[in-house]
């Protein structure tokens, strides 16, 4: 399960999540900047996280990034600046392979004053 804290995530997003629980409870951020699109999407139950990064006028994602069993969402706010961590889980297309790496990197994510995602490395507990 993953621990975070929606108002925080609302906060740093600045948008409200469309949520659905017709199957498995999930949370979709959708947040517009210039001409970029970000959408995060949360399944704090499976701790499942995915972000896509789209471009304007272009159909492909330009970053696709799903993490299974997510520990953790954390919110910052420090000198003026915020984002979220996202720590460290498996990167992986299903949750149900089995023998997945577990990355070594966490996101960081912003989206003030314009969307970035920055991975950094993370301490991994085995």
């Amino acid at each position: 399960m993953l621990k975070w804290n929606e108002t925080d995530v609302l906060t740093c997003l600045e948008v409200e999540p469309e949520t659905d629980e017709t199957g498995y409870l999930s949370y979709s951020y959708t947040v517009y900047k210039h001409d970029l699109t970000l959408k995060l999407a949360v399944w704090p139950l499976d701790g499942d996280i995915i972000i896509d990064l789209f471009q304007e006028n272009i159909p492909d994602a330009l970053f696709i990034m799903q993490v299974v069993d997510c520990p953790e969402i954390k919110y910052f706010h420090e000198k003026g600046k915020e984002w979220l961590e996202i720590a460290a889980g498996n990167c992986a297309q299903n949750r149900f392979l089995t023998n997945q790496d577990k990355t070594a990197y966490g996101i960081k994510l912003r989206v003030n004053p314009s969307i970035q995602i920055e991975m950094f490395q993370a301490d991994i507990e085995e």
